[in-house]
């Protein structure tokens, strides 16, 4: 026989709460509405970070503050994607974050799904041109290739220029980090899967295509804040279980379910644990929103 729950009228007052209340709701619709993207060095960065730290004031969380930390921030510029043999045509694209401002015409080359493999036996034929690889991992290598590993090993080949393609139809280009806090050694965008499937095919066909890359992002030092507020614990104060998500979205999207929804749970679990237990916590809650995330 199962003991019994001694907090069984708690937990019961905080899930019928939490069915019955808009706050999660009203909360997704101001970060997602009021301040977009929140992409890392926006000014709607800023202003979420400040309605995080206000809604967890109002919530009766104690200390609640934004911590600044510098970090390379990147803001997206213009980029431009031409066919310049065997025909002429501009394709879409966008940059990735941290890709720098670059001037690149090269021939085509393609790392397919971008496995370890696939790098290998492309070799030397990398250097100076622009490597090509989907966004989707190989299926048989039994693990995952992240966007960065594929765009490392392009750098470590040579290659001048990256392209990524997306895998999912109708949707456009993807977005994603090139680096890790710092900016990328070359040029790197993405092409929607109907045009990256259409270079395959002018390659297949026609043999050799040389492409024009241009773009012009920024790379600058900036400052951004993590949203830290806590439920302090009656017994052993010092000893913390933390709650945390990230706020900050890609500048491409609303970033409705990654992150916003992740982060309007952290702050509904601090509304209804400060409302119905917070004078019984043994130790103590910290509640945390993290900036720059999605910018690596």
């Amino acid at each position: 026989m199962s003991p019994k729950n001694p907090y069984l009228q708690i937990d019961q007052q905080i899930v019928g709460d939490i069915y019955t209340s808009r706050e999660v709701m009203d909360n997704l619709t101001v970060l997602c509405d009021d301040f977009g993207s929140r992409f890392a060095g926006t000014p709607d960065e800023r202003r979420a970070a400040d309605f995080i730290c206000e809604t967890f004031d109002r919530y009766g969380l104690k200390d609640a503050r934004l911590e600044s930390y510098a970090y390379a921030g990147w803001s997206r510029g213009a980029a431009t994607l031409e066919i310049i043999e065997p025909i002429q045509r501009s394709l879409h694209c966008i940059s990735l974050p941290y890709c720098p401002t670059g001037d690149t015409t090269a021939e085509l080359i393609s790392a397919g799904y971008g496995s370890p493999a696939e790098y290998e036996d492309l070799g030397d034929q990398m250097q100076g041109r622009i490597v090509m690889a989907g966004s989707a991992s190989p299926p048989d290598l039994g693990r995952w290739v992240h966007r960065k590993e594929k765009y490392e090993r392009s750098v470590l080949g040579g290659a001048s220029a990256f392209i990524f393609i997306s895998e999912s139809p109708g949707v456009g280009p993807e977005t994603g980090s090139l680096q890790n806090d710092r900016p990328a050694p070359i040029p790197g965008v993405s092409i929607c899967k109907e045009d990256g499937e259409f270079l395959t095919r002018l390659m297949e066909r026609k043999g050799t295509v040389k492409l024009h890359l241009h773009t012009t992002d920024i790379n600058e030092p900036r400052t951004s804040w993590n949203v830290v507020a806590d439920l302090p614990g009656k017994e052993n104060p010092d000893e913390m279980v933390i709650l945390g998500c990230h706020y900050d979205g890609h500048d491409i999207s609303q970033g409705a379910v990654d992150p916003a929804s992740g982060m309007v749970l952290v702050i509904e679990a601090a509304r209804v644990l400060a409302s119905y237990a917070g004078e019984q916590l043994k130790r103590t809650v910290r509640f945390l929103g993290f900036g720059t995330e999605e910018i690596g």
